[in-house]
């Protein structure tokens, strides 16, 4: 199939293969949502090899972040225990 302007067809967001078009036909999606996300430039539609890159590349992120949530937990922890101690040292 010949992709020209005036097919609807949508290309994959990340590795843009050229050959990757997909219609709307092929789809099963109506005009009116191909339009929406054609103008919606916050989706993207990814491949499935690129969606599991994706995919992992959060995964490690998150991971990163709740360990780093936890470091700082713990510090917080270590601080209220500190100051407890510290008041009731003060106190007596």
């Amino acid at each position: 199939m010949v992709i020209a302007q005036v097919v609807r067809a949508l290309q994959y967001d990340r590795c843009a293969r050229t050959n990757q078009f997909k219609c709307i036909k092929c789809l099963g999606i109506p005009g009116e949502v191909y339009d929406a996300l054609f103008d919606c430039k916050e989706l993207n539609w990814f491949c499935c090899g690129c969606s599991e890159v994706i995919s992992k590349c959060n995964t490690e992120k998150e991971d990163k972040v709740i360990g780093l949530l936890d470091k700082v937990l713990d510090r917080r922890c270590g601080l209220e225990d500190r100051l407890c101690k510290k008041v009731l040292c003060e106190s007596i």
